[in-house]
């Protein structure tokens, strides 16, 4: 999105931060600090619903860009970024990046564009929940009575958790058979923090 001389002020303004993966960049609430380009690697983004429990809104891997719409609002973030593997992040202070932009339009219009794609695939993913939402209203509406009713809920929600246990159930037992193998694999006299990953894994 952007051309060579905008791509190379931003890269010359850009330092890079390597996290092992598990490791927080930033948390949800926090300052707008910096905007993340991911240069390698994957970062897990996560929102916190209702009792503090983080839900993941999805995954950023290379090239995608981290913290612009938190910079481009001026608001604090509002998500918490976690490196899933271990990444490579392009960091350009919001200072720098506001001084770039002023000297290079490009480069705002390049981040509104990407705030622009965040939006539509909000738009997107709030469509599809609402036309599920009201194709589940019409498959209730059709069933008469409320005994009717009640048994097909019930009915639709067995059917839900079979299906979510069963598409765990296989990716579970291999992480734990993997994590079991790593552990077995490991010398005894590593440090007792790798040890204590691993039980947090399992």
């Amino acid at each position: 999105r952007l051309e060579e001389q905008e791509r190379a002020a931003l890269l010359a303004s850009a330092s890079l931060a390597r996290y092992t993966a598990g490791t927080v960049i930033c948390h949800e609430g926090d300052p707008p600090g910096a905007l993340y380009i991911v240069q390698s690697g994957r970062v897990a983004v996560l929102k916190e619903v209702e009792g503090g429990r983080p839900v993941l809104l999805g995954y950023r891997g290379g090239g995608e860009v981290l913290g612009e719409m938190s910079l481009a609002a001026q608001q604090p973030r509002s998500a918490t970024l976690v490196a899933v593997d271990d990444t490579a992040l392009l960091e350009i202070a919001a200072a720098d990046f506001f001084h770039l932009a002023a000297s290079y339009p490009g480069i705002y219009r390049a981040m509104l564009s990407v705030v622009s794609d965040r939006l539509q695939e909000a738009d997107e993913a709030r469509t599809a929940v609402m036309q599920e939402g009201r194709g589940l209203a019409q498959r209730l509406e059709m069933v008469t009575g409320e005994a009717e009713r009640l048994a097909e809920m019930a009915r639709v929600r067995k059917e839900t958790l079979e299906l979510v246990v069963h598409d765990l159930r296989t990716p579970l037992t291999v992480i734990n058979g993997c994590l079991e193998m790593l552990r077995q694999s490991l010398p005894h006299d590593m440090p007792p923090a790798i040890f204590e990953l691993l039980d947090i894994s399992q």
